[in-house]
């Protein structure tokens, strides 16, 4: 008769089972992404395996523990986990266990930028999987390794480690540590501008993620796919990846990917001039990292939510959401971010004409700076502060602001930096009349641009330099300049350049007395600020298509676009904007003798804005509006308007200070730049006092 198992035997037995399946269980629900049940499953298996004393597994359940408060973005409980984890392997001595739950740890300390730390732990998991000969184990450690030298500037050993990592991977079949390696590569290859080989790493990583079902690991390559077109204003390739990536990190429900990824649309979006589609991906980035805890991106999210409603005009939104910004930053002790903050409010409030406000938070944005040793940051603030001087016509101040950002040597990017001094000088000098310095300071912005090739703002300062030709009755000159920049913007496929000269070219041919071709560049602009959702700028078009039409007699097509410029003024809250097509309207009906008509508009215009009513009693041509609506004339000026690029901190999750150039960081976690600690992805950081 065979012996019968002893009571205490088999309640072990069945304790270890149920332990076993918990084990099972919560490695499914973790796939399903239901972390909750997950969480439960693997706490009550680590209590079942302690219970029977067998600590190997229940050092396994506590790293499936780990892995789900990661999927959560619960770092400090990870770190607890995998903690224990690592006592425990190390208490019954087996090295696998303690190299693995090193590298896990070093994931930890890299996303929370102890760096370090991180470089110590996958060292130290390296040499133990080495000894132990596992090429697994030393390919995982080396793709840490990896992240840290990039996460600290060290292209040359970070591109060495991936390599070597994707070597491994590849020889010995692992198609995902293959896949992440290719990842790594093309972040590090992005950051060196090496554009083609990123472009390929990520493409090849991408294959294979999708090929083998990891939908995570597609997400990720596809956000740094869509970086990496952005840095080449390939932007409707961009669009398309940051979306599928996008889609997909919902799909799966990672929040935090989600967010990511609709950042990047949004400075897609901003690089197109789609500001409308940019707010609302901000703004559901915004929510979702709120949500999620995550103080630090949620300031980032607001910091371009409020640029996005600057360049709409929407000024009281755009101060808010700069404003939460700034108290966020502040709270968290981030100066950077903080100081960026203060940048956006002072252009905003220069934008206001409040010009006071705008001096104080660019002063407090420069000391900042200049604390951190951030040079990019202190310059763009003194280019900031030198508008607001000016806003007051202290024109001295303006130019020694301008002239001490000129002396900032920000160690990269340096001509980029001096040409837009020298375009800030140049528009200060015209404004005052200086026309031949400013000429001298237009021509010195131009070859700093060429030098830089930074054709963008080459265009800008083309369009600057028409304008200067124009006010000194050069049209032919001035014909030939903006031709040039309206040239360059449309082989960079920026339309709403492209509205700029085509507007100015407008006011040039109505000078030189050639109405048609007046109104077929303002045609033109009509339909290109329509495709790229400018209402404002598109208001401002019809303004002038009106005063067109008036000039040539065409009534019934006058009324109809001031009409309409009225509706898109009232709609997007422009006082003066409406104002002044009210004026228009009051103008027309005056020419066909309806005087209570002219009137009833005159005072309308008064009520709606006083300032602007008192400026003029009609605006009968088209010179005349240009003069009547700040907006306009504060674009062709190419100077201090919303067009300002912030001096954003550099981290791993953003752009270079070179407009165009992107670091192409797309893991889905919270890093903070050594040096600056802001972590924020966007397409153009330059400093300049206008982009």
């Amino acid at each position: 008769m065979a012996d019968t198992p002893a009571s205490g035997d088999t309640e072990r037995n069945n304790n270890l089972n149920a332990a076993n399946v918990l084990l099972i269980q919560g490695s499914t629900y973790t796939a399903a992404a239901k972390y909750r049940e997950a969480e439960k499953a693997f706490m009550e298996a680590h209590r079942m395996y302690s219970r029977t004393g067998n600590d190997l597994h229940a050092a396994n359940a506590l790293l499936g523990l780990g892995d789900v408060y990661l999927a959560q973005s619960k770092r400090g409980e990870a770190k607890k986990a995998f903690t224990e984890a690592h006592e425990i392997h190390s208490r019954i001595g087996n090295d696998t266990g303690v190299a693995n739950t090193l590298i896990l740890l070093g994931a930890i300390y890299w996303a929370e930028s102890q760096h370090e730390e991180a470089k110590k732990a996958f060292t130290d998991a390296r040499e133990i999987h080495s000894r132990l000969g596992s090429d697994l184990g030393v390919a995982n450690a080396l793709l840490g390794l990896g992240d840290v030298h990039r996460a600290q500037s060290s292209p040359y050993e970070a591109e060495k480690a991936f390599k070597e990592a994707h070597e491994l991977h590849s020889r010995i079949g692992y198609d995902v540590g293959a896949a992440n390696a290719l990842n790594g590569l093309g972040q590090v290859y992005g950051r060196q501008s090496k554009y083609g080989e990123a472009e390929k790493a990520f493409k090849d990583a991408s294959k294979i993620y999708t090929r083998i079902g990891n939908d995570l690991g597609a997400a990720n390559a596809l956000n740094g796919l869509g970086h990496v077109y952005g840095s080449q204003s390939n932007y409707g390739e961009a669009v398309k990846a940051f979306t599928e990536a996008h889609d997909i990190f919902s799909r799966i429900g990672n929040g935090r990917g989600a967010a990511s990824a609709l950042d990047g649309l949004g400075q897609a979006y901003v690089a197109q001039s789609q500001y409308g589609k940019a707010e609302k991906a901000f703004a559901e980035g915004h929510k979702i990292y709120s949500r999620l805890g995550d103080d630090l991106r949620a300031a980032s999210a607001l910091d371009s939510l409020g640029q996005s409603y600057a360049h709409q005009s929407k000024h009281h939104d755009a101060e808010q959401a700069f404003t939460e910004a700034h108290e966020i930053y502040s709270r968290m002790g981030n100066d950077a971010g903080a100081a960026d903050a203060l940048t956006g409010l002072g252009q905003i409030y220069r934008d206001l004409s409040k010009h006071d406000e705008a001096e104080k938070a660019f002063m407090e944005a420069h000391e900042i700076y200049s604390r951190m040793g951030n040079d990019v940051g202190a310059a763009n603030a003194l280019l900031g502060l030198g508008g607001a001087y000016q806003g007051q016509s202290r024109n001295r101040e303006a130019e020694k602001a301008l002239n001490d950002a000129h002396k900032i040597r920000p160690g990269t990017n340096e001509e980029l930096h001096s040409g837009n001094v020298y375009r800030n000088l140049g528009i200060l000098a015209q404004k005052q009349y200086r026309y031949s310095e400013a000429e001298v300071y237009y021509r010195q912005a131009l070859a700093a641009y060429d030098h830089a090739g930074h054709a963008d703002s080459r265009a800008r300062t083309l369009l600057a330099l028409g304008r200067l030709q124009y006010s000194q009755h050069k049209y032919l000159d001035a014909e030939e300049t903006v031709s040039e920049s309206l040239a360059i913007w449309t082989s960079l496929a920026n339309e709403e350049g492209c509205a700029l000269s085509y507007l100015f070219l407008a006011q040039i041919y109505k000078s030189q007395s050639k109405p048609a071709e007046a109104k077929d560049a303002l045609i033109q602009m009509e339909e290109l600020l329509a495709r790229i959702d400018q209402g404002v700028v598109l208001a401002a078009i019809l303004l002038q298509l009106g005063a067109v039409c008036m000039e040539q007699g065409m009534y019934a097509e006058a009324e109809e676009h001031y009409r309409v410029a009225e509706a898109l003024y009232s709609t997007i809250e422009n006082a003066r904007g409406e104002a002044a097509a009210l004026q228009g309207l009051g103008a027309l009906y005056l020419l066909q003798g309806q005087t209570q008509e002219a009137e009833k508009c005159c005072a309308q215009a008064r009520i709606v804005c006083p300032a602007v009513a008192d400026e003029q009693v009609g605006v009968k041509t088209l010179e005349e509006i240009m003069k009547a609506v700040p907006l306009i004339d504060k674009m062709f000026d190419a100077g201090w308007s919303h067009f300002l690029q912030l001096s954003k901190s550099g981290d791993p999750n953003r752009a270079s200070i070179e407009a165009g150039h992107i670091e192409t960081q797309n893991e889905v976690k919270d890093t903070e730049d050594q040096n600056q600690g802001k972590a924020v992805s966007t397409f153009f950081v330059t400093f300049e006092s206008e982009g």
